[in-house]
């Protein structure tokens, strides 16, 4: 039995590593499946442990420095009090001019964009965005490329400096294979691929607020650039009262705590199934463990490659025609629509095409 026990652990243990299971979803599978309460709550004890170290270190966040907390030695013959040159991998993609503020430096809280203090750390950076021409943008490298094909969860917060005499939408994040670098100080014609809501301008000066979403890599992005990429006729905007007079047709925003990591989708498909009966593992279906998960597809194929199960609702029960189908290697696809662990609101699509083994 104990033997029994070790070997489902790990092969639990493998499918919430690969899928970034949370803690909470253990409980969930092992209330579905039939053992004793003894061996059920020895195998959570087990399943925690285990996985204690691996959830913790599951997410690598791709983005150096993240919030611009490591400095520079820059002089400052060249480099001014605040410049953005003084924050480690970061930079400027143009000639427009971003503000780095430090606590170290005395930019923080109290600024030229306003009063705010950092998210996290001791630090964060603030661009301009010009009613007219003028764009401020920041920009890194990766710590390492995306990966074709691969989910990747983009956040970053931000946060209207009280100086700014308009607010705007259209914040995002744009990603390249090649870093950006044009010698002017307009708005970059590129398409983020995370923004900010649209005709939604941010005119929060007090809380930090988050702009996230999902990025498919096509392969090979390992840049990044940080502003508004609309131009005047396509960024909506609202006039801010009491803001600087320098910044009487800017939106001024700081911006902390960037991150890139790859998403795993909280759904498993098992490598097998035995419909022999017993009541155990006797459906193929998707391993899931949050309920505002829609599968919309769910086919099953045989060897050759025949449709033999459509029906995104319940799972294959090893029949066809009413006849037992054979011990072997079969095929699935799946389509599910997936919601955002903080924003159930969004959802990104999850498709995968795989094989299993049918046991008798």
């Amino acid at each position: 039995m104990f033997s029994f026990c070790l070997n489902l652990c790990l092969y639990v243990q493998h499918i919430c590593k690969a899928t970034k299971l949370y803690y909470g979803f253990l409980h969930s599978f092992l209330t579905k499946i039939k053992i004793v309460k003894s061996i059920k709550a020895l195998l959570l004890l087990m399943l925690l442990t285990s996985l204690n170290t691996s959830l913790v270190h599951a997410q690598v966040n791709l983005v150096p420095n993240p919030s611009f907390e490591s400095i520079t030695n820059c002089p400052s013959s060249l480099c001014g009090d605040f410049d953005i040159a003084l924050t480690q991998n970061w930079t400027t993609p143009t000639l427009a001019t971003p503000d780095y503020f430090n606590l170290s430096n005395g930019g923080i809280p109290q600024n030229i964009g306003g009063y705010q203090n950092a998210r996290t750390g001791n630090a964060y950076v603030g661009i301009a965005i010009g009613k007219a021409l003028y764009r401020e943008y920041i920009q890194c490298k990766l710590i390492q490329p995306l990966e074709a094909d691969k989910n990747y969860k983009v956040t970053f917060f931000i946060s209207m400096g009280d100086s700014s005499g308009g607010s705007c939408d259209n914040m995002g994040i744009y990603f390249s294979t090649t870093a950006i670098s044009v010698l002017n100080t307009e708005h970059l014609p590129y398409s983020p691929q995370v923004i900010s809501k649209p005709n939604n301008p941010i005119i929060d000066d007090i809380d930090w607020i988050q702009i996230s979403g999902i990025f498919r890599a096509t392969g090979g992005e390992q840049y990044i650039t940080i502003g508004v990429f609309t131009d005047e006729a396509n960024t909506d905007w609202i006039p801010i009262s009491g803001g600087a007079e320098w910044a009487a047709e800017q939106a001024y925003y700081f911006i902390d705590d960037v991150s890139v990591v790859e998403f795993f989708a909280p759904l498993a498909m098992p490598t097998s199934f035995s419909p022999n009966g017993d009541g155990i593992n006797d459906f193929y279906y998707p391993v899931y463990f949050d309920s505002t998960i829609a599968v919309r597809e769910f086919r099953v194929y045989n060897r050759w490659g025949q449709l033999i199960h459509d029906n995104p609702t319940i799972g294959w029960d090893g029949y066809y025609k009413d006849k037992p189908q054979p011990v072997g290697i079969y095929t699935y696809y799946i389509y599910a629509d997936i919601p955002l662990p903080d924003n159930l609101i969004q959802r990104i699509s999850f498709k995968k095409e795989s094989s299993f083994t049918l046991l008798r």
